[in-house]
């Protein structure tokens, strides 16, 4: 009787256990990674009944493995089983869909976690309520069902506004036809190669000491002199191929689309009926014809390419789920928890020199897109795919850029092995540089206010062209020359009519972040003219005017008494204020993305542009912000508050003074313009990188962290 009644009781238990431990799998493996790529669509080649599928057999795994224990554990042991579970269950939902920082993941760059915030307590401090109220009050019923109903209101969420955008659920990736690897043997062929995110100066310091690897460029001449239009892929691709410039707040779709509607290299490739096909980001292949695009990472096998999203979702996953202390734990680097598969940006070069062929009977155009130099850096020099990614130092980068060199002499060698290389006109570039540069240019741009040596190495970009016929060593140039002429030179050879560059070379630069508002772009923080030299900082003209002309009508909404303008998103959070409402309030030049707590200058100079209603009598200016200290390297933060050019007071905190601290300063009536732009600038002399004083790898120059600015 009592060996029943202990199976009695083992059932009655299992009743329990079982629902909750199928509602931490499915969260963990299926529901979240679904939230997440319905909010990211962008960011995946797949569409949700994909990944859907894909996620299921994780998910019985998963469920396996927690279920196994119970035909093992005595049945008064089973309780603290559940309990674990209903546990996990509550603090994963809580900590994803409730308290989850601002850490930019999908950026995937150097994501920097607070480990000990505000935030990371009152996590810690509600896992130790949550533990109680499980453990000691066996309340596990309420815990799982509350914990169901936020999971299922933000999914139901998420799906809404993903239906509500037209996106399919059901999204194959888009992959090149067979014809994309046949050029001619007799016609004219036009080849692009983009190569993501190689810095300008990449290329001369590579090839001028690897001759063997020079050698494989005959004909070409590599310009040292270019500049990139914007920081990011998806806005240079449509300056890039179409010459179209991106209008601050347009709807990134609609820009797209337009963009290639009135694409005159496009136009003309039909015209002239060009076989013409390109393989680059998703965003063209939405707006351009299915046999016309086709995706990177979309060449060879397909299983493997659905592994490495569905993993990168299961990564962000846990990564959201796990409070802030484990975070860096999940992240790794950027090597992250879980194995993303292994990497397919050489295996897209092997498989596409080993498709190119020369039986194609029309004259070609070609785009090959791939992403071997992004970050993070997986490669060495010897094209060597490490176990771990490699730190972020130049050094490193340099190596996987000569992997990248390597690949690209494997085209030409077998463009010369179909003897179809004199009669296609080649053109390879980066779509941007990157942040990294080396130290002699990281010195000189420092030096240069309002300039940082990052918006310098964003904004120089790879360039080599090779032309029909040409022969030759590789030569080198210091012509000026900017990626949004590339479509020029394509057009003036397929036409012989002499398409005029553009008469000055400009570089838009903002900060992605956390990425949030997928349908429009982060502001503008800096635009520049770059004059002759790109490396010389005295060469680059800060565009002042467009900067405060965009201010104008950003700015939409004005200050009125007792107005407080929060910079923290804790803060913003709090009084529920989304990031869109806040920008119509505010314009910034001179401040990082937001931050838990405020926004980091990482200028000398910070400009805080903002209208005005008529304020208070005898009003009074309240600035509450944090300074970058370290103790025994760098003490105080100091600067110079000015008003529409009118100096108004000073700022400084140092080591042991009250960090944050709160300035007040008297602002005189005649000096606010009413219904106008004003400008509340800081001129920060103190301000230092964490890099420069052996802290971190971090080169902003940080001097405060903006939290509020009030009125009173």
């Amino acid at each position: 009787m009592e060996e029943k009644s202990d199976e009695n009781k083992r059932v009655n238990k299992l009743r329990i256990i079982l629902p909750t431990a199928f509602w931490l799998v499915f969260y963990i493996t299926v529901i979240s990674p679904l939230i997440i790529l319905m909010r990211n669509y962008y960011d995946f080649g797949y569409g949700v009944i994909e990944v859907l599928f894909f996620s299921l057999k994780y998910f019985f795994v998963a469920l396996l493995i927690l279920i196994a224990p119970m035909l093992f554990i005595k049945p008064r042991m089973l309780d603290k089983y559940t309990s674990v579970l209903a546990f996990l269950l509550l603090v994963s939902v809580i900590f994803s869909e409730v308290l989850y920082g601002n850490y930019g993941v999908f950026d995937g760059k150097g994501i920097v976690i607070d480990n000990y915030s505000l935030l990371s307590v009152v996590q810690i401090l509600f896992s130790i309520i949550f533990l109680f109220a499980i453990f000691f009050f066996k309340i596990r019923k309420n815990m799982v069902l509350i914990s169901i109903s936020i999971l299922g209101i933000n999914f139901l969420l998420a799906f809404s506004n993903f239906i509500l955008d037209n996106f399919p659920l059901h999204k194959e990736p888009y992959r090149p036809a067979s014809s994309f690897y046949s050029l001619s043997k007799d016609k004219p062929n036009y080849l692009y190669i983009l190569m993501d995110e190689v810095y300008g100066g990449s290329a001369q310091e590579i090839l001028s000491t690897r001759t063997e690897l020079a050698n494989k460029f005959t004909g070409f001449t590599n310009y040292t002199n270019t500049s990139g239009v914007y920081p990011t892929t998806l806005l240079s691709i449509p300056a890039i191929l179409n010459g179209s410039i991106y209008q601050e707040g347009e709807n990134l779709e609609d820009f797209y689309q337009d963009s290639f509607d009135k694409s005159l290299l496009f136009k003309t490739l039909i015209d002239e009926n060009f076989d013409y096909k390109v393989h680059t980001h998703s965003a063209a292949c939405k707006v351009l014809a299915e046999n016309v695009c086709s995706q990177y990472n979309s060449m060879g096998e397909s299983s493997l390419s659905l592994s490495h999203q569905y993993n990168k979702l299961l990564n962000f996953s846990i990564f959201k789920l796990v409070p802030d202390i484990l975070k860096a734990n999940v992240y790794n680097n950027d090597n992250w928890l879980i194995s993303q598969m292994r990497d397919k940006t050489v295996k897209e070069f092997d498989y596409f020199v080993k498709n190119l062929n020369s039986n194609n009977n029309s004259s070609t155009f070609r785009m090959f897109h791939n992403i071997l130099t992004h970050s993070p850096i997986k490669y060495n020099d010897a094209c060597d795919l490490m176990k771990k990614n490699l730190s972020a130092t130049y050094e490193n980068y340099i190596g996987q850029d000569i992997c990248g060199y390597i690949q690209l002499s494997r085209i030409t060698d077998k463009l010369k092995q179909l003897d179809i290389y004199d009669n296609t006109f080649i053109i390879v570039s980066s779509d941007h540089g990157r942040g990294m540069v080396p130290k002699r240019f990281e010195k000189a741009f420092l030096a240069k206010q309002n300039l940082s040596s990052k918006e310098y190495g964003y904004a120089h970009a790879m360039l080599m062209i090779k032309p029909l016929n040409a022969s030759g060593k590789l030569k080198q140039s210091h012509e000026p020359k900017s990626l949004i002429d590339i479509s020029h030179q394509f057009l003036s050879n397929i036409t012989n009519v002499d398409f005029k560059s553009l008469p000055t070379r400009n570089y838009y630069h903002y900060i992605l972040g956390d990425w949030s508002d997928k349908k429009t772009f982060p502001p503008f923080i800096g635009a520049y003219i770059i004059n002759k030299d790109i490396q010389n900082p005295n060469d680059w003209q800060l565009k002042k005017g467009f900067i405060r002309n965009s201010a104008k009508t950003r700015i939409t909404e004005k200050f009125s008494c007792n107005d407080t303008l929060m910079f923290s998103s804790k803060m913003q959070k709090a009084q529920k204020i989304d990031r869109q409402a806040a920008n119509k309030i505010y314009f910034a030049e001179g401040l990082s993305d937001h931050e838990k707590f405020g926004r980091w200058s990482y200028h000398e100079k910070v400009l805080v542009h903002f209208k005005a209603e008529k304020l208070c009598i005898d009003s009074k200016l309240a600035i509450k912000l944090r300074a970058f200290l370290v103790k025994n390297k760098h003490q105080t933060q100091q600067a110079i508050v000015s008003l529409n050019n009118n100096v108004i007071g000073k700022i400084r905190i140092s080591v042991g003074d009250k960090n944050p601290n709160e300035f007040i300063f008297d602002i005189p009536s005649q000096i606010i313009l009413k219904n106008e732009l004003n400008t509340l600038s800081f001129d920060i002399d103190t301000a230092v990188s964490p890099k420069t004083i052996g802290l971190n790898s971090d080169s902003r120059m940080l001097g405060f962290l903006f939290e509020s600015i009030s009125f009173k």
